[in-house]
């Protein structure tokens, strides 16, 4: 293993994350993972990594480090920085300095190295859940380590880039996709929810993300069943809760629907205080 590049400032928040903790929720074990999948997948694509490579997950910025090698990086997601612009990759010397800024809007960026960050893995992953203190933790004067010295892996470009249609446009997010179900839900309460924008609740977190807006009418107990990340509940103050990638892995809620796989990555870049409206398909 080569050292790469230390870290000078975690920010609000920073961790490990690879694909996530995949075959365990049976167990109790949330998988955690990328809150933004689009944008972990395209920080790995940049450097030709495997998918599932390990990378680091920025919150609101707040990051920098100290690069120990000669190294590629990659960023994409919502980040802002004057060395490193979101979606895309380029050389770095050692002695540089990268310093992440939080971006106008969003939530989550990702910061990739070639070939993978390599940690100490828990149940088969990387990826840091908090609460169960399960995957490797990230402090000020970490090392971040690879799995061998890299140096210029593309020694005739100056950068990489993805194009437009591979980003993602964090400032207008497009109505989030929904499947109803699985429980039976009174039509009026199914319509509230459709016809109203919802704001995104301060206290939220990877574990989920809580709404604020129209009371709904609560709906009568179910026995506890699983959940997954992008299933929206419905407790009993009518204030509905989605829950996310470090939530618990059942629940005894009734479901208002799951948000569309291929959707969760916008919803989950949602800051506290924005709105999200939602769309039955």
């Amino acid at each position: 293993m080569h050292p790469v590049a230390r870290i000078t400032s975690t920010g609000p928040g920073l961790s490990y994350q690879d694909s996530g903790r995949i075959g365990y929720s049976r167990f109790g074990v949330a998988p955690a993972g990328p809150m933004d999948s689009h944008a972990f997948t395209a920080a790995n694509h940049l450097l030709d990594n495997l998918p599932d490579a390990t990378c680091l997950e920025i919150t609101l910025g707040g990051v920098s480090l100290e690069i120990l090698e000669p190294t590629w990086i990659a960023l994409t997601g919502a980040a802002s920085s004057s060395r490193l612009p979101p979606w895309s990759a380029r050389p770095f010397q050692a002695g540089e300095i990268l310093v992440i800024n939080p971006a106008p809007h969003g939530i989550w960026s990702y910061m990739a190295f070639p070939g993978g960050l390599v940690t100490n893995k828990a149940f088969g992953s990387s990826s840091r859940h908090e609460r169960s203190n399960l995957g490797p933790n990230i402090n000020t004067d970490a090392t971040l380590m690879l799995p061998a010295a890299v140096g210029n892996i593309y020694p005739h470009i100056g950068s990489r880039a993805l194009t437009d249609s591979e980003t993602r446009d964090y400032s207008s997010p497009p109505p989030i996709r929904v499947h109803p179900g699985p429980h039976s839900i009174a039509d009026k309460t199914l319509e509230t929810f459709f016809n109203n924008h919802w704001t995104i609740s301060n206290q939220s977190d990877r574990t989920g993300f809580r709404l604020t807006g129209p009371t709904l009418a609560p709906e009568p107990t179910v026995p506890s069943l699983p959940v997954l990340p992008g299933t929206i509940q419905l407790p009993p103050s009518g204030q509905p809760i989605v829950t996310l990638n470090d939530g618990p892995t059942t629940g005894g809620y009734p479901i208002l629907g799951i948000i569309d796989p291929d959707d969760l990555s916008y919803f989950s870049q949602h800051a506290p205080f924005s709105t999200v409206h939602f769309n039955p398909i």
